[in-house]
């Protein structure tokens, strides 16, 4: 959908089911919403989602964080987002580290873990299965897109995947992250069923850091969408697991907000088969 001459874009995620048309924010898309050259006001805002209620049934969207002040006809909570300078040099940044980090740091060091930075599709593939089980619906089709996502990413030179291995060379946990606009993602992250924990994120995130370092960039991390793990067991810590947003904020990341919005008024036949559209 577009304002004026491409002043403003946004991007409609159309899916149908039951006869409803509707918007739900797709797999490994976590911020959508309307785009633009320009500060973008709130009554275009208001345009945009007058036009998306009169044409679709039910509509839930992730905005980006520059989409503020939603009208009321929409439920709005928040989403967070993690963002990390990396201009610095890599000794600053190790500087600005939490304690715990730097005590996990020397762990995967004692571990003898290394770092591959240009892990092959198929091997972040082949871990990202292992984490579900026989019986998730939407696998088959999640790989598929992720299959695509990578090869068009590679392609462009826009995605990097980095994996951990531990002393025996095993794979035991891998992120991807995608480049654009002086900005990098950490999207998505994998882990061994049997090495799940805070250690391998924690020394892959840091790597990624240091070969990063000193460049006008961006790291962003985004939490986990639902078909992805919420914590990793707190191995090395406390009995309780570690939630990602707290690996993110000892690396030094500063907190964003971005807005989820759904639309309100909907028939009986949306309320009774929302839970189906999901």
């Amino acid at each position: 959908m577009v304002y004026g001459d491409y002043e403003s874009a946004m991007i409609l995620p159309v899916n149908k089911k039951f006869g409803i048309n509707y918007l739900i924010q797709p797999f490994l898309t976590p911020q959508l919403g309307i785009f633009s050259k320009k500060n973008i006001q709130p009554e275009e805002i208001k345009e945009f989602l007058n036009m998306l209620a009169f044409s679709f049934g039910w509509a839930r969207l992730n905005f980006n964080k520059y989409n503020t002040g939603i009208p009321g006809d929409w439920e709005v909570s928040s989403q967070k987002v993690y963002e990390l300078d990396l201009i610095s040099p890599a000794h600053k940044i190790y500087k600005r580290y939490a304690e715990n980090i730097k005590v996990v740091l020397k762990m995967a060091e004692n571990e003898g873990f290394s770092i591959m930075k240009q892990l092959a599709p198929n091997d972040f593939i082949n871990l990202w299965k292992k984490m579900y089980s026989s019986n998730h619906s939407k696998k088959e089709a999640e790989e598929n897109k992720l299959r695509r996502l990578f090869s068009r990413g590679i392609q462009h030179k826009a995605c990097e995947i980095y994996g951990v291995y531990s002393s025996f060379n095993n794979l035991i946990a891998s992120s991807a992250f995608f480049n654009f606009n002086q900005k990098t993602t950490l999207l998505i992250s994998v882990f061994d069923s049997k090495e799940a924990n805070e250690l391998s994120l924690i020394f892959l995130i840091h790597q990624f850091i240091k070969n990063n370092a000193g460049q006008n960039l961006t790291l962003k991390f985004e939490l986990p969408q639902n078909t992805q793990l919420k914590s990793l067991p707190n191995k090395y810590f406390l009995k309780d697991p570690i939630n990602f947003e707290d690996i993110f904020r000892q690396f030094g990341a500063q907190e964003f907000k971005y807005t989820v919005a759904e639309k309100k008024k909907t028939s009986m036949k949306v309320k009774l088969l929302k839970s189906f559209l999901t």
